[in-house]
């Protein structure tokens, strides 16, 4: 009985110029996974991944200027991390410094768990 003249006075007293507050949603689960589309990895990639590559393309170049173009193609695991790294187009030794770069790599925990990637990034060096 008490509880329920408290719940009532709190009720009564939530009308007086103060909004009531809102219901809490309930807590989401700690892995939430959302729809990874190419163009949100392609978006994620050019806005802070795609330095990474850069850096790799000017060491491989040596202060020399140039441009390319390799397709990057990699897996995103149910965790979101990129795995499976591989660059073709290049020589090895600028692929092999792009796959460590695409190690580093998360991306939001796709739905419905891996998915794979190919994504092709213009290389420039001035």
């Amino acid at each position: 009985m008490r509880t329920v003249v408290v719940l009532v006075l709190l009720a009564a007293c939530s009308h007086h110029g103060r909004p009531a507050a809102p219901a809490r949603p309930a807590p989401r689960p700690a892995a939430a996974h959302t729809e990874l589309t190419p163009a949100v990895v392609l978006s994620k990639v050019r806005s802070g991944y795609a330095h990474g590559v850069q850096r790799c393309y000017s060491r491989y170049l040596k202060n020399r200027g140039g441009h390319g173009r390799v397709i990057v193609s990699f897996t995103v695991n149910a965790k979101g991390e990129a795995q499976d790294g591989a660059a073709s187009g290049v020589p090895p030794k600028l692929g092999g410094c792009i796959v460590a770069e695409v190690s580093r790599w998360r991306f939001p925990a796709p739905r419905g768990g891996e998915q794979s990637f190919a994504l092709p990034l213009d290389l420039i060096a001035d």
